[in-house]
């Protein structure tokens, strides 16, 4: 069972969080939020809090706290952009 804590998330971001059963999740928005179908595996999930883990011994002692306090329930893909404006480039033929 989650806490309350998770239906005030999905009543503060209601574009961003939906609750299936009572389990709240990213909501998808393709093509820029989506859920990649490889990574609904046992092995992924494994993998991912193991590297997640090797992060966390990265980080100072007094850091280390924070990522304590939370719990891994969902992974999407956020597609973010770096673009390169050049001025006069929408002109050329």
């Amino acid at each position: 069972m989650y806490s309350s804590s998770h239906f005030f998330t999905f009543i503060r971001f209601p574009k961003l969080v939906s609750v299936k059963g009572k389990k709240p999740t990213i909501k998808d928005n393709p093509p820029l939020i989506y859920h990649r179908s490889d990574w609904t595996t046992p092995k992924f999930a494994k993998d991912f809090e193991e590297a997640f883990e090797k992060y966390r011994e990265t980080l100072t002692d007094d850091r280390k706290a924070l990522p304590d306090h939370y719990k891994i329930i969902d992974i999407a893909t956020k597609v973010v952009g770096v673009g390169v404006w050049v001025p006069g480039a929408e002109y050329r033929c």
